[in-house]
């Protein structure tokens, strides 16, 4: 597993096959097994790059990093990991904080992307746009993070019967969370406001959406994205490459074969 040092920090990544650069962004307090049914289908045609943002897995800790500097720090890290392996410009693709992530790195540097990826994500969790009720159970949220751990795992078990590839992927995450900083990424989370920069994002964007999702969260986002499709998976949540991997590979597949 290589790890290398960036902005003062260590950065773990996993880095497997050649192409075109693809970057798979893990959503919160999750490492590079999030992607394992990715890795093992794209590594053959393209260099598959994924990082353990700075707060999760293995990577260097958020001590001294505000919450609301958060997701500029851990861009920042990226930027320099890219620069580190000569990496002009790549495809982002992000599940849920995943896809938050790669909205703002795409604002930050718009030159290093080349196509965006977005699932089961969000824009704008503002009290008016998203609901009281909604900003609130984010916020509830946070004093689940320091349940017993077997407890955690347990609650996800239950959370995605449906989907045993997705639970067993989501109670090692659980199992593995580092809790003050896991909590400092969801503060930030729960008040942002990108729109009104997404307009201004002219990268080809294929949006993916668990249909048990709220479709509210990704038909915002494909309003403000001028170069934006959406596409909905059947009997899918959060995370959806997980979920139902093969439709989600087949969608991302298409996607890089009309991009190219």
């Amino acid at each position: 597993m290589p790890k290398t040092q960036v902005n003062e920090t260590t950065v773990y990544y996993q880095y497997t096959g050649k192409g075109t650069p693809l970057f798979f962004i893990p959503g919160l307090g999750a490492g590079i097994n999030m992607y394992e049914p990715q890795q093992q289908y794209f590594e053959t045609a393209y260099q598959v790059i994924i990082p353990e943002l700075r707060g999760n897995g293995r990577s260097g800790s958020l001590n001294g990093v505000s919450s609301n500097q958060v997701m500029d720090v851990q861009c920042h890290d990226i930027y320099e990991l890219m620069n580190q392996l000569n990496i002009e410009s790549a495809v982002f693709i992000g599940v849920s904080y995943g896809g938050v992530f790669c909205q703002k790195f795409a604002l930050l540097f718009p030159n290093k992307v080349k196509g965006l990826v977005i699932v089961d994500s969000f824009c704008d969790t503002r009290m008016k746009s998203m609901g009281v009720m909604r900003v609130i159970a984010a916020y509830s949220a946070i004093p689940m993070y320091y349940l017993p751990r077997k407890w955690l795992a347990a609650m996800t078990a239950g959370s995605y019967k449906k989907w045993p590839q997705a639970a067993n992927k989501m109670q090692q995450i659980m199992r593995s969370i580092r809790r003050n900083e896991v909590t400092k990424q969801r503060l930030y989370i729960n008040r942002i406001n990108y729109t009104t920069f997404l307009p201004n994002i002219h990268c080809p964007v294929l949006l993916l959406s668990g249909k048990q999702m709220p479709s509210s969260w990704m038909e915002q986002i494909h309003e403000l994205l001028p170069d934006s499709k959406l596409i909905y998976i059947e009997d899918s949540f959060d995370p959806s490459n997980l979920c139902q991997p093969d439709e989600f590979n087949k969608h991302l597949n298409d996607y890089l074969n009309k991009i190219h």
